[in-house]
């Protein structure tokens, strides 16, 4: 998984920062897996890594990581997140990952080409050598375009399968997507607090989120990329969210107020 959140390099205990880098990991994985499932299925390795280097070391840190983590079923959540989307786009041709659907189409094709290129070698009469030189030519040529041709068809399969299917996948685990973002949530009210009680400046600390839907943030940019929309996100300080609360009030008050007091 790529690191999707900034940092600056400040001096800190080994502990927070430690916790800082495991709760930022977990909400991006959390986040892209809820909004962007189809990319995430057949790493079986990479989730698994991920489940026992990550999340398994930050829910044992702490008792309340641990308990807002099995009250939201995050692990069962996240197997059947994976297992659903698998189901679907198998359903749709697509029963392994790219790169294996595309050495599955490739090798054949190779090994044919290899087998045409000996028998060229061997079985052309010498007074027809001529037709080597425009055999091997063509041969490279196939070679060299055939892959790219193939995984390119592949991956524009695999992209409107995301876009068309991402929704009908995402109604089907609407339930576990509302435990995902309570647990996210909390990660985000929890580094919050780290961040005040360490002295901490909140600007140093950026998220890229597909979901601009939680509490105590606030969204600096919109993006996109390939088609894909995503926002940079900054956590708000304390003082800030109490500010924005006591101008809620006072205008609140202000709309009641009569004129001549």
């Amino acid at each position: 998984m790529k690191k999707m959140y900034e940092e600056s390099n400040i001096d800190l205990k080994p502990e927070p920062q430690h916790l800082l880098q495991h709760e930022f990991s977990v909400i991006v994985f959390i986040d892209y897996l809820s909004e962007r499932p189809f990319d995430l299925i057949y790493q079986e390795k990479t989730i698994h890594q991920y489940q026992n280097k990550i999340m398994g070391e930050l829910v044992s840190v702490r008792n309340e990581i641990r308990e807002s983590w099995i009250d939201n079923r995050i692990d069962d959540g996240v197997t059947q997140v994976i297992s659903k989307t698998e189901e679907v786009a198998k359903e749709h041709g697509f029963s392994q990952s790219i790169r294996r659907q595309s050495m599955k189409w490739l090798l054949p094709m190779m090994v044919g080409f290899f087998a045409l290129a000996f028998a060229t070698i061997f079985f052309i009469p010498p007074d027809m050598t001529w037709v080597s030189y425009v055999i091997f030519p063509v041969m490279l040529l196939v070679v060299c375009i055939l892959p790219r041709l193939i995984n390119q068809r592949l991956l524009n399969r695999w992209m409107v399968l995301s876009e068309e299917q991402g929704p009908v996948v995402k109604k089907y685990i609407s339930g576990i997507i509302e435990r995902f973002h309570k647990f996210i949530q909390f990660l985000i009210n929890d580094i919050r607090e780290i961040l005040a009680d360490n002295d901490m400046d909140f600007t140093n600390y950026r998220l890229m989120l597909f979901n601009p839907e939680y509490e105590n943030v606030k969204v600096l940019s919109e993006e996109q990329r390939k088609g894909v929309k995503f926002y940079i996100m900054e956590l708000l300080p304390f003082d800030t969210e109490s500010k924005s609360a006591e101008s809620q009030e006072e205008s609140y008050y202000d709309e009641f107020e009569s004129p001549e007091s």
